[in-house]
């Protein structure tokens, strides 16, 4: 029997593909949060530190821009995250940017191919030099102001921000010619706490700030009227007492006097005598849309013209607090 001899050849193929990896990496960390002055409404800022890293040894030139943009719109302004007490909703805040130093006439950090007039110190250029190895980083610092011209309702306010790298160096007056090789999404957070400030005005009208109710020479009956001013951003409340609890009389400034001189302390045309217990002129009252609330109060004091001569006076405290 004739045996047929078959041979086999068999092949063995390794298949290896190796996927090019990012040239270059952008990190960093989302800053804490911070408190807002409601009250001052001045510039409150936070501080964030980008790293890039290079990734791959033929990276040279890299630069990194910040989205959304900062231009007119201004989307930095208008995009912001509201999370309050009872509703969220999207807010728009008067002032934020974004710098290289802390100086609000500094140097802002632009989207660059969509902002306007981008420059050199809107954006962050580096060249790795000659024959650095992979791993090697170079970090920069950035500052994130806010401020509100009124007061802002309490509450978080957050916004999202994406710093971008390319592998590419920058050129002024020309848009960017590769993509993002890398981003790092960053959220810039203000807590504004629960905030009620008093203040007074002179009359009916006008906007003359007072700290004192002064009579002059009176020789008949006369009422004097202010405003108290409440400006907050959460339900208050608003109390009124007297520190020296005699109120409702006026007493001489000569302790060896003892004549009073009644009068009539009215708020929103309601009479009140202050006392030491606090009287509650409003219980958690809530602000309008501007923040600020007026109270017209009176002081009459009646015919004077059988005391002694002399200084006669009481001390009133207003007391607001947010609830």
């Amino acid at each position: 029997m004739n045996k047929k001899l078959y041979a086999f050849l068999m092949f063995s193929f390794l298949l290896a593909v190796t996927l090019g990896a990012q040239p270059v990496l952008i990190s960093g960390d989302s800053p804490d949060i911070v408190v807002y002055d409601n009250v001052t409404k001045a510039p409150t800022w936070v501080t964030g530190t980008i790293v890039v890293t290079k990734n791959q040894t033929d990276v040279t030139d890299i630069t990194v821009d910040l989205s959304p943009k900062a231009d007119s719109p201004y989307p930095r302004n208008s995009d912001w995250v509201y999370i309050g007490t009872s509703s969220d909703s999207a807010k728009y805040i008067d002032n934020f940017e974004v710098f290289f130093n802390k100086s609000t006439s500094g140097n802002i950090i632009k989207m660059w191919g969509s902002d306007s007039g981008v420059g050199n110190n809107n954006v962050f250029r580096y060249t790795f030099p000659s024959g650095s190895a992979i791993g090697t980083t170079i970090s920069f610092q950035y500052y994130a102001v806010f401020w509100h011209n009124s007061s802002l309702t309490s509450g978080t306010y957050q916004l999202p921000i994406t710093f971008r790298v390319r592998n590419e160096s920058f050129r002024k007056k020309r848009n960017p010619r590769t993509s993002p090789v890398d981003t790092q999404l960053i959220y810039i957070k203000y807590l504004v706490n629960p905030s009620a400030t008093i203040s007074f005005l002179s009359g009916s009208s006008g906007s003359a700030e007072v700290s004192s109710v002064v009579f002059y020479d009176v020789v008949s009956t006369v009422t004097n009227q202010f405003r108290v001013c409440v400006n907050s951003n959460f339900r208050y409340s608003l109390s009124v007492s007297s520190a020296t609890g005699h109120g409702g009389e006026l007493k001489h400034t000569n302790p060896n006097i003892t004549e009073t001189i009644p009068y009539t302390f009215t708020v929103l045309g309601s009479a009140i005598t202050p006392g030491l217990t606090p009287y509650i002129v409003a219980s958690m009252e809530r602000p309008t849309g501007s923040g600020i609330r007026e109270y017209l109060a009176s002081i009459t004091v009646g015919d004077v013209q059988n005391y002694t001569a002399g200084r006669y006076s009481d001390s009133i405290s207003f007391t607001v607090t947010a609830e």
